[in-house]
Order: C-alpha cells, then structure tokens, then sequence
C-alpha cells in the first residue's frame, strides 16, 4: 500500500483571488488565524487580535473565515487530482488523502508524479506538505512536517517501511489525530514522541488513555485495517467560454466548440463516464438565447465525431444574432452500465447503427426519425407504434392500423368500410398480458368482397370482431 497525503495549511487564505497581491489575513472569532507570506512577513501572525494586526500593518486586508469556500475548493481539487488516481478521501478540512497503491508505474514513478502534481495548474497555486506512507494516517502524520523529504522513505518505486516507523517514532505528540485531553494526559507523562509512547506496555497504555487511542495506533502502524470513504461527487459537466467580440459565422465558433468539447473529454476520462447528450447555449448580451441538443451516445466520447454532429445541428439550427457566449452541458451516465447491443454475439439479428441515427438525427431532427423495435409483448395492438418492430413471424400483415377498427355484423355476414368479408385462414389464439389487463384474441385472415386481404379478430372477452391491419 501506498498512500499520499497533501496537506493545504493555507488553504483559508488561498481561496481569495488577491491572495498573492496584497498582505491578506482571515480572521475567527475576532482574532487572526491564517495570513499569506506577504503579511507574515510585516510581523502578522495567528492569534493576534484584530486591532493588533492593523496597528502593526494598516494596508493589511482581513476576510472572515468562509468554511463553505474552503470545502468547496477543497473538493475541486479531489475531482482534479482524478487525474492521478481514482481513488481519492478527504480526511479533514485542509487535507487530500490520495490512494497511490498500482498507480506509479502509469506516472513513470514517485519522482514523475510528484513534479506533476505540484506544477499542476490547479495545485501549484496553493502551499503543499507531502506526506507519503503505507498506511493513511501515517501519511496523515508526516504531512505536518516541514522537512519531510518523500525521496528517504521511497526509492525505485518501493517504500522503506523501517524508516517510515522511524520517522513516525520521531513525531512530536501534539501532532498526532486524537483528542487533545489525550495528548495532555501523555504530555503530563512526560512524552514528547511518538516512539516514547510506543514503548509503553499496550496494556497499560490502553488502559490509562482510552480503546479508541490503541485503535488509532493500530491503524497509524499498519496493524488494523483502515478503509477511508472515498470522495464521490455528482459528475455535471458545465463550461463556459466568452469572446471579446460577437461572431455569426459558424466557422468562428468552431474553435470554442472544439475547445469546450476537449474539457469534456478530459472530464468524462477522469470520472468514467460515457456522454449520451451535448447541450449546447449560445447568448449575446442582448440576452439571445439559441439552444442546441445533440445526441452523441455513439460517437464513444470522440471529439472529433462529437464536433461533427454539433456541426451538422448547427447548419439544421442556425444562429439568428451574433453571439459571443457558448455554454456546454453534458448529460452522461458511468462507463459501468455499458452493455453490448446483443446478450449472444453469434445472434443473427443486426444491432441498430447509433452513428448513422444520431447523424439523421443531427441533419434532419429527432421528430423526423424513427425505426421498428420488438415489443415485449404478443399483443398485436402494441405493435406498428414510432420506434417499434413488426413481429418477425409468419402470415402477418404489412401494415397495422393505429388501433382496431371495429366490423360491423348484419346477420352472418361481416363489413368492415362497405365491404363484405370472408375468412380465408385461421384462427391463431393469441393470449398474453394476464398479469395486467388480459387479452384474449382469435386472428383470422380475410379477404373482402373487393380482393383485399386484412387481418381480423375476435375479442373472446366482448364476442366482438376487429381489423387488425391490411396485407400489402
């Protein structure tokens, strides 16, 4: 196991946009508790009171404390850091808990992999401590210190686990994951490392301090299990990109399509998914709003193939106004519920073409396609329907009426339209849907007094007779 942990100590401050501009300062309950370089710098430091602070630097900039702000960059950066790993926890509120186990050698090793995270466009914005260990907390532990240097506990790709132990013996107590009365308790002993604890019986030592201290170091040491709640959030997808000038020309707009859709693509790898829908807005200021909806379930998260069909819909729907605003939504579901079209591949039956639909789709619009699909049922009412395939049995015919059409009785003889008809073939009893509405038929094939052929039935349930369709 291997298992990295980032630590952000300031990560309250780095949420503000003029962190590197101006001393910066966040304050808690009317004290300073975090500032930039630049204020640490004119003798600002956590603890000061705030009247303290801009006494000693009047140009000092204090912003309260925002908990929602930090979380929400935090989790930013677990969605990014996808990039490195797909498995990703956040252990506490400044803290990114990385799961390195088999990932390395995709990275080119620890060495590679480090320099791409701190030059990562995202992370090399904030103060990062590395701490890199078998198991979470140890990890955990050795992100508080400064001087930690990854390279001694970890060489050709293979951690050394005896210097890990004793660089987590050599920890001071008050950084340890625990309550604070059980470090004074230690403290009060005389302690002041970790090692200096670990040498005291367990017995005695779980008895003074508490079970949940002795499970904490068991994990801390790799002797219990740790299993860490893996960070998840909703993958939505939403870009915007905006240009300094309107643009009408479809060729103009290009370049912010094939760029929106190749943030997209980066976002469908890191989370696994497959995009079904683009949803595309394009605005002016003036508030025009055109919307375009493509269907690209078989372009397999292609840009190029995505790009085509956006293409195609935009010269079906093309813009009114100029615009100079493209906004990309993604309707998508998990690479995991992918299924192939055909449970036995040695069937005989021809899977649909997705590209060639989504193409017509894009070209002509969805209201214009359509194509025959097998119902789960026998029940012929259920069949001639948009999206839906005639029973591949014999003696059935060419076209379904949209519902049956009732024959008229005169005596013994049947009309249907003026015309008088006789029974050729049959019957075939149907009897299916008894677990909802039951329906019990008996099919004929008649012919008219005309030469035309139909397919009837009696409904044994009202005694009454129905055309089904006609033959061609």
């Amino acid at each position: 196991m291997l298992w990295l942990c980032i630590h952000l100590p300031l990560l309250p401050v780095e949420i503000y946009a003029h962190c590197a501009k101006a001393p910066l300062a966040v304050s808690e309950n009317h004290r300073i508790k975090y500032c930039n370089a630049l204020a640490s710098a004119q003798g600002i430091s956590p603890g000061q009171s705030l009247i303290t602070a801009w006494a000693l630097l009047s140009e000092l900039e204090i912003e309260d404390r925002d908990h929602q702000k930090e979380l929400l960059r935090l989790q930013l950066l677990a969605d990014f850091c996808r990039e490195f790993t797909p498995h990703i926890s956040i252990p506490s509120s400044d803290r990114l808990l990385l799961d390195l186990t088999g990932c390395l050698n995709v990275h080119g090793g620890w060495p590679k992999l480090k320099e791409k995270i701190s030059n990562s466009h995202l992370l090399a914005t904030h103060h990062m401590q590395f701490g890199l260990a078998n198991t979470p907390e140890a990890a955990i532990l050795l992100s508080h210190n400064l001087n930690f240097e990854s390279e001694v506990v970890i060489s050709n790709d293979s951690i050394d686990l005896a210097k890990i132990q004793h660089l987590i013996n050599e920890q001071p107590i008050a950084q340890l994951n625990c309550e604070p009365k059980i470090i004074q308790r230690l403290a009060n002993l005389g302690l002041r490392t970790l090692g200096e604890v670990k040498q005291l019986p367990s017995h005695a030592l779980g008895h003074r301090q508490s079970h949940f201290f002795m499970d904490y170091l068991s994990r801390l040491y790799g002797l219990k299990g740790d299993v860490r709640q893996p960070h998840v959030t909703p993958p939505q997808f939403h870009e915007e990109s905006f240009s300094l000038q309107s643009v009408s020309n479809l060729s103009e707009i290009q370049p912010a399509f094939e760029l929106q859709l190749e943030k997209l693509q980066r976002f469908l790898r890191q989370h696994q998914q497959h995009c079904i829908e683009l949803r595309w807005q394009l605005r002016n200021e003036q508030r025009y709003l055109h919307r375009l909806h493509v269907g690209v379930e078989a372009c397999r998260n292609n840009v190029a193939s995505m790009l085509k069909l956006t293409q195609l819909q935009s010269e079906k729907q093309p813009i009114k106004r100029a615009i100079n605003q493209v906004a990309l939504e993604s309707i998508h579901r998990p690479l995991s519920l992918e299924i192939g079209d055909d449970l036995f591949p040695e069937s005989l039956a021809k899977p649909l073409d997705r590209k060639l639909v989504e193409s017509l789709e894009a070209r002509l619009g969805k209201d214009r396609i359509s194509y025959l699909k097998s119902p789960a049922s026998h029940r012929p009412d259920d069949l001639g329907q948009p999206k839906q395939e005639a029973l591949s049995i014999a003696k059935r015919p060419t076209w379904l009426f949209k519902s049956p059409k009732l024959i008229l009785q005169r005596g013994k003889q049947m009309v249907f339209e003026g015309q008088v008809l006789s029974l050729l073939q049959g019957p075939e009893r149907i009897d299916t849907q008894w677990w909802s509405s039951r329906c019990q038929r008996d099919y004929y094939i008649a012919k008219s007094d005309r030469g035309l052929r139909y397919w009837v039935y009696k409904d044994l349930a009202n005694r009454r007779w129905f055309v089904q369709g006609i033959f061609a």
